[in-house]
Formats: C-alpha cells, sequence, structure tokens
C-alpha cells in the first residue's frame, strides 16, 4: 500500500472516532437533561403528597375529639346496631370476632 492510502485510512479511522465520541457525548447529556427533569418531577409530586398528609393529619386532629366522644359512648350491641342498621345476625358476627 502506499503511503497515501495508509494516511487516507488513519484519518477515516480518526474522523469516525470523532464522531462516536460526539454522539456519546450528546447521549449522555440528553440522558442527564432527562434525569434531572425526572428529579424535579419527583420533588414536586413529594411536596404535593406532603401537604396532602399534612392535611389529612390536621383534619384528623381536627376529628379526633368528637370520635374520641363516639369511642367512649357507652352503648348496648343492640344500641349499635340500631345506628348502623345491623340485623341480628351482624351483631352475632360482631361478638363472635371479639
Amino acid at each position: 500500500m502506499s503511503a497515501i492510502v495508509i494516511i487516507a485510512i488513519a484519518i477515516a479511522i480518526v474522523v469516525v472516532v470523532l464522531i462516536v465520541a460526539a454522539l456519546v457525548a450528546v447521549y449522555v447529556r440528553r440522558r442527564g437533561e432527562q434525569r434531572q427533569v425526572v428529579r424535579e418531577q419527583m420533588a414536586s409530586d413529594a411536596t404535593g403528597h406532603r401537604q396532602e398528609a399534612d392535611a389529612h393529619a390536621s383534619k384528623a386532629q381536627d376529628l379526633a375529639p368528637g370520635a374520641e366522644a363516639l369511642h367512649n359512648c357507652q352503648y348496648t350491641d343492640e344500641e349499635h346496631a340500631a345506628r348502623r342498621e345491623l340485623s341480628p345476625n351482624d351483631i352475632a358476627i360482631i361478638r363472635t370476632n371479639e
């Protein structure tokens, strides 16, 4: 082979390597940007979930005294059944599960 052919092949190999390196760099950059977008979306979702959980906790604290009062009532099983519209069969099932 002549020296010109060898130089041309070497130049072609260098050009191919540079093109592949550029493509890899573009891919890595885009992938990093996609991950950043996903991270930001997850952070936003987490903030929303925290706010929702805080709202539920606040509501539970507001309702707790009323629930406590209902829990402490001394109703008989029959009175509970009447309030819940349970059948006598339901009452028997509840008593067996206690």
